[in-house]
């Protein structure tokens, strides 16, 4: 149970790192600001669920805790 907790982190993590890249390459965009736009979106989005992500183990933590 504790690998189906830890292991969405680390492909958060590389999303964050190569994503953009693996976009640009793997995508035909209309422009770069295009491009930088949706780029921006999917940064609110990760950042959300890699901060939900975190509160949820620290909730998990505290519950198995007690």
């Amino acid at each position: 149970m504790l690998l189906a907790l830890i292991s969405p982190l680390p492909l958060m993590i590389l999303g964050g790192i190569f994503g953009n890249e693996w976009a640009w390459k793997n995508k035909k965009w209309d422009s770069v600001e295009h491009f930088q736009n949706t780029q921006k979106t999917w940064f609110k989005v990760g950042l959300f669920c890699f901060i939900f992500v975190i509160i949820f183990y620290i909730l998990l933590a505290l519950l198995f805790v007690r």
